[in-house]
């Protein structure tokens, strides 16, 4: 799979201004638009791709995160994002594929990574670790048929992972011995069960058997990808301190479950 950032899906430069952006979106619509194409499953992926792009970019806030996380991310500027035998990145390709937008839990999950390995002591960084992976647990891994088999055996499923990755390996009622000794344990199982999901997904060819069950799949992939740019563009900005940020507002108030 390859990733576009939003730039490259709507063909303008990175120095575009708010007028360049709304022309390349009606002249992407006219194509994509499902009205213009009988309101087929795969346009409805493509155009939600290109909404999404332009919600960001012609969001002059959204735009600052999203230039910061463009010019600080360390896997993007290599150009690959490794560990997934080399795939590329910021490829240019000239046709859309709706596989593309599963390469986001790719990229932003090799950003966290990095803040793992980090050993980040800084507790709003452990806290945006938490974050980022709960959602993508909680409200993607979880509800495709990734879930975490040890809180699902004992019952917990609806239990928030945070608590769990708090106890730190510690016996304490009513979870007996929790799953994971750190954040970072934590982290490589949502790694491991993520990259099941994107096998699985572009395996078949086109993620249209999750996807056509289940229409907010699409949605819950761009929210989960603007709330971690969010915070990963505050974490990785030096000049931006992680103390006492504003929480992200998602779009759907369940998201918010403890937070």
């Amino acid at each position: 799979m390859s990733y576009r950032n939003h730039y490259q899906i709507l063909g303008v430069s990175e120095n575009s201004d708010l007028s360049m952006i709304k022309q390349a979106f009606r002249r992407l619509s006219m194509k994509y638009h499902p009205d213009k194409n009988d309101g087929s499953l795969k346009s409805n992926q493509i155009f939600r791709i290109i909404l999404d792009a332009y919600q960001v970019l012609s969001d002059n806030e959204r735009r600052k995160e999203y230039d910061v996380f463009l010019s600080k991310s360390t896997y993007l500027k290599r150009g690959r994002a490794p560990g997934r035998q080399g795939t590329a990145v910021l490829s240019g390709k000239a046709e859309f594929s709706s596989e593309e937008i599963l390469e986001r839990i790719n990229i932003i999950l090799w950003e966290v990574h990095g803040l793992v390995e980090g050993k980040p002591e800084d507790p709003d960084v452990r806290r945006v670790i938490l974050i980022i992976l709960t959602f993508l647990d909680k409200w993607i891994l979880e509800p495709y048929g990734f879930p975490d088999y040890f809180m699902e055996a004992r019952k917990l499923g609806k239990t928030d992972p945070r608590m769990l990755v708090h106890l730190l390996g510690k016996t304490s009622r009513p979870y007996g011995h929790t799953p994971y000794s750190s954040v970072a344990d934590y982290f490589y199982d949502i790694r491991k069960r993520a990259d099941k999901l994107i096998e699985k997904l572009t395996r078949s060819g086109l993620p249209s058997e999750i996807i056509a069950d289940e229409p907010g799949f699409i949605d819950r992939l761009t929210e989960y990808d603007k709330m971690a740019i969010y915070y990963l563009s505050r974490v990785l900005d030096d000049r931006i301190p992680t103390e006492g940020f504003p929480m992200f507002e998602f779009s759907d108030m369940a998201y918010n479950y403890g937070y």
